[in-house]
């Protein structure tokens, strides 16, 4: 999956899911991983990673944090 359908998967996921929605990423992910499916799961986690960089606070452009 190419970087920018990660993050617009998880964009989605965010506004479909809220707060929750970096650990509900986590659980699918794990539900896959039990499941078997290994590239199912690492996607979830990339989705998840998406989430939390997305959520994450970031100075813009320009901008200092003091």
């Amino acid at each position: 999956m190419e970087t920018v359908d990660i993050f617009r998967s998880a964009k989605l996921f965010m506004e479909q899911n809220g707060d929750r929605a970096a650990g509900k990423a986590v659980e699918r992910a794990a539900e896959l991983a039990v499941g078997g499916d290994e590239k199912g799961a690492a996607v979830w986690l990339a989705i998840s990673n998406a989430i939390i960089w997305l959520s994450t606070d970031r100075p813009v452009h320009g901008e200092t944090t003091q």
